[in-house]
């Protein structure tokens, strides 16, 4: 039993892995005139993944209106998310260049994961907006261990990067709104 265990947990690793080596992290993707946010998205979505949370727009990183995709492989139940922003080419109004953000550092199949909020939020005396996913999750088999954290993205100038850390500071929080307060109380971040 231990044995298919890391079994699968490896299978899932490597599939993770190689599913971000696959992907360019520049890769340049062209939206179709008039097709909805939803549908262009699908199109995109690698084989065998699922949305972790449905695509939006957000402000975030060097320009308005980024894409947020986040998603997870379907029927595993490894429920860690992984994602790209979609920056829109300033030079083309259907063009988009896609960044892929860094994975989830949980254990992959330890823990139920539901995105509650995906947001586009200013910490204190920053310039720019970070790119904040907030979510739940419970420890499987342990229900004990549940709670809320969030993963906080930053703009380098060629991609985006976890802001290291950070999520210990805002462990517990369980709204958008409470996240929000806590980054605009934090002193300057690197």
């Amino acid at each position: 039993m231990r044995t298919q265990i890391r079994i699968s947990w490896l299978l899932t690793i490597v599939t993770v892995v190689l599913l971000c080596l696959s992907v360019s992290a520049q890769e340049s993707l062209i939206r179709k005139d008039g097709e909805p946010l939803t549908d262009f998205c699908q199109r995109i979505l690698p084989a065998g993944m699922e949305f972790a949370h449905p695509p939006l727009q957000v402000k975030i990183g060097p320009v308005s209106n980024n894409i947020v995709v986040l998603f997870r492989l379907t029927d595993n139940t490894n429920e860690n998310f992984t994602g790209w922003v979609l920056v829109p080419d300033t030079s083309n109004a259907h063009s988009y260049t896609k960044y892929v953000l860094p994975p989830m550092f949980e254990a992959p199949d330890s823990f139920s994961i539901e995105i509650k909020a995906v947001f586009g939020a200013q910490l204190a005396n920053q310039a720019g907006r970070d790119l904040v996913v907030l979510y739940e999750y419970h420890r499987n088999g342990r229900p004990q261990d549940s709670g809320h954290a969030s993963y906080v993205y930053y703009w380098t100038g060629k991609d985006f990067q976890l802001r290291d850390k950070l999520w210990e500071k805002l462990a517990g929080l369980r709204t958008a709104s409470a996240v929000r307060q806590k980054l605009r109380t934090l002193p300057q971040l690197k």
